[in-house]
């Protein structure tokens, strides 16, 4: 059985990977995503190494700068389930 701390940490694992490959697809290394957004380097890398869970306008911002604005509500819903799973 998969106690609800794994299952947390494999949805911000599987949110993260998203993230990144959303970032690679636009063809940014991680430093253009963070000046793109107004973040500096580090809150990028917590993000993809999910060290951090990212807010719904982190999320929007990381869209808009890898030009992919129509998964944004999607993402934002996967980040909220991560939180209370």
């Amino acid at each position: 059985m998969t106690s609800p701390l794994s299952s947390a940490q494999a949805a911000r694992s599987a949110l993260a990977t998203r993230l990144r490959h959303l970032r690679l697809d636009a063809g940014l290394a991680g430093h253009q995503l963070s000046l793109a957004c107004g973040w500096h380097p580090a809150k990028t890398s917590r993000i993809e190494n999910t060290r951090a869970l990212p807010s719904d306008a982190d999320i929007r911002a990381w869209c808009a700068a890898c030009d992919a604005d129509s998964q944004a509500e999607d993402l934002i819903a996967a980040a909220r389930s991560a939180t209370s799973t």
